[in-house]
């Protein structure tokens, strides 16, 4: 027995590592892996009662494009499914006493554990994964979940800014086109990230105009335009400014028209005292006839421009478009936001 004991050690020691080895590797939370999730997923663990409540209050951000879609991508679970989803970057959790769910109590308390006492909203990050937000909300009845929604709005677009980065670190991921971002920076002073598939479609007078899109390839047509132009004050001057910057671009045979600025479709928020203005687009052929002039609408979509006011000197419009027809535009969209919002200027 002892000839063999030095033998068995090393065996039990060498497994003891292999084993140890894998515990590691199966446990290890690789940072990345959060980007392969849906980046405008947000999960919902609710009593069923809730859902019509809470679905009220979140449709209030969907756009048109150009028909409405639901600003988020919404999953519901009940509390016996959380651990399934809780690496998600982006989760909502009411827990409603009316409702008597233990269940769902049980799990709320365990994820709040340390809520400040008797505190409506609570918010925790990065709890389960990098990244991550998880709402919370804890109400005595459904009256009061829809007045704590309404009253704490803009705790929840913590939300937002969330999916946004996710988005964000997504995209930016892909190679960046160099020759173009220092195209940009050159000719506006904004550092801008543009990914290696675009491409110049028009570059004259004081209007750059960046496209690209494979639909073959479920690529859709995306388009950037910069211009540099007079401040404008109120959404209606911005708007006549977005309309004329599209009808400079486009050639004697098409016309582009966006949503009125008293539209319902068109929507205004500010960014760093900058303004983001989004709608939708008609894009129309102009045929000639004997009767005169018809147009002829061709596509549609939504847009989203990013005015960066800069002082004494001339602000930089930025409008990005997309053209993906029956197809999802919204992760687009935000996609662009997010692009958008992160440029840096001088």
């Amino acid at each position: 027995m002892r000839k063999y004991l030095p033998l068995i050690l090393f065996v039990l020691i060498s497994s003891s590592f292999i084993i140890s080895s894998i515990i590691s590797i199966v446990s290890y939370s690789d940072p990345n892996t959060q980007l392969d999730l849906p980046s405008n997923k947000v999960i919902i663990v609710s009593a069923i009662e809730d859902r019509s409540i809470i679905s009220n209050y979140l449709n209030k951000k969907n756009r048109y494009l150009p028909i409405e879609e639901n600003f988020y991508d919404i999953t519901w679970i009940s509390a016996d499914l959380f651990s399934e989803y809780k690496n998600y970057p982006a989760i909502l959790m009411v827990k409603n006493e009316q409702h008597k769910d233990s269940l769902l109590f049980k799990v709320f308390d365990r994820v709040f554990k340390n809520k400040t006492e008797k505190s409506k909203v609570n918010l925790i990050e990065n709890s389960y994964s990098e990244n991550q937000i998880i709402f919370g909300l804890e109400v005595l009845d459904s009256l009061e979940l829809g007045l704590t929604l309404d009253n704490y709005s803009e705790s929840i677009n913590r939300i937002d800014e969330k999916i946004e980065y996710q988005i964000l670190k997504k995209y930016m991921r892909i190679p960046q086109n160099n020759n173009l971002t220092d195209l940009i920076k050159n000719s506006y002073s904004i550092d801008i990230f543009i990914d290696h598939e675009y491409t110049i479609l028009k570059n004259f007078k004081n209007i750059l105009w960046i496209g690209r899109g494979k639909p073959e390839y479920a690529d859709p047509y995306r388009w950037i335009i910069f211009k540099e132009i007079q401040s404008c004050d109120n959404i209606q001057e911005c708007t006549e400014i977005i309309q004329n910057t599209f009808s400079e671009i486009m050639s004697d045979s098409n016309t582009i028209k966006i949503s009125e600025f008293n539209d319902s479709k068109t929507y205004k928020y500010m960014h760093k005292n900058n303004y983001i203005i989004g709608g939708t687009y008609t894009l129309s052929e102009i045929i000639k006839n004997n009767k005169g002039i018809d147009e002829i609408p061709s596509a549609g979509g939504p847009y989203v421009s990013y005015i960066i006011k800069r002082g004494d000197s001339k602000d930089i419009l930025v409008i990005g478009l997309v053209n993906n027809p029956g197809q999802d535009k919204m992760i687009y969209l935000k996609q662009f936001e997010a692009i958008f919002k992160n440029i840096k200027g001088d």
